[in-house]
């Protein structure tokens, strides 16, 4: 009696490894992004496709022709944006910088080299935040941060 509870054990054991190999094989093919942690989320696609048809809807072939200009970049600018990076870097005003390649633009953003202005607001729900502005700019109205 013993070995026939040992067998039965055995095999269901064996069931549910193999229930929870094709079951793990078929999530990482068709849940996962290329065997990461990250979810392939089915309603991004759906909508990125809403809004292309929308897109396409508003304006035509020539909104036809920028998502497709978007999804399959030209060879050119492929090349570009594998040399932009050997470009020299362009300075446009205190911490931002930019490397230009033929269409291609690369922005670098350097916090530390800009000088910053905090402003605080009180909000009407009693909550206070805090702004950092680039010197020199106006900062954004008090409303825009309230509901």
């Amino acid at each position: 009696m013993f070995i026939k509870i040992f067998k039965i054990s055995r095999l269901k054991i064996i069931f549910v490894i193999s229930l929870a190999f094709i079951i793990s094989s078929y999530l990482d093919k068709n849940l996962f992004i290329a065997h990461t942690p990250h979810f392939n989320n089915p309603i991004n696609s759906i909508s990125k496709k809403i809004y292309e048809l929308i897109y396409i809807a508003k304006f035509g072939e020539e909104g036809k022709k920028i998502i497709e200009a978007s999804r399959f970049p030209s060879a050119s600018t492929l090349e570009n944006m594998k040399q932009v990076i050997y470009q020299p870097m362009v300075k446009f005003s205190d911490g931002v910088y930019a490397q230009i390649k033929g269409n291609v633009v690369k922005v670098t953003i350097k916090e530390e080299e800009i000088e910053w202005v905090e402003y605080t607001y009180n909000l009407k729900n009693g909550q206070k935040i805090k702004v950092k502005v680039p010197k020199g700019q106006t900062p954004p109205s008090k409303e825009i941060y309230e509901d």
